[in-house]
């Protein structure tokens, strides 16, 4: 098994369904894009460079879902805008 693959399955619930939905819809809609474990997280390559990340936020219920150069997204995509993060 792959470290990314049991790095989902260590996952407590509802986390676990969570990872796996999201990581299903990067993989069937972005076909380019390469799954690799960095980190101890799951990353998202896309032509070789770090896209996103998924991961479980440390002291809370979340998990993110986070854009290497999100914040060049933010002009486009206002919703993207975090202001708790640099």
């Amino acid at each position: 098994m792959k470290p990314v693959e049991q790095y989902f399955l260590n996952q407590k619930e509802p986390y676990q369904s969570i990872m796996l939905y999201v990581r299903s819809i990067i993989l069937n809609t972005l076909p380019e894009v390469e799954e690799r474990f960095s980190y101890k997280i799951p990353f998202y390559n896309c032509h070789k460079k770090p896209m996103l990340y998924l991961n479980i936020l440390k002291g809370t219920n979340h998990v993110d879902v986070a854009f290497v150069q999100g914040i060049l997204l933010e002009k486009q995509f206002p919703i993207l805008k975090n202001d708790n993060k640099r």
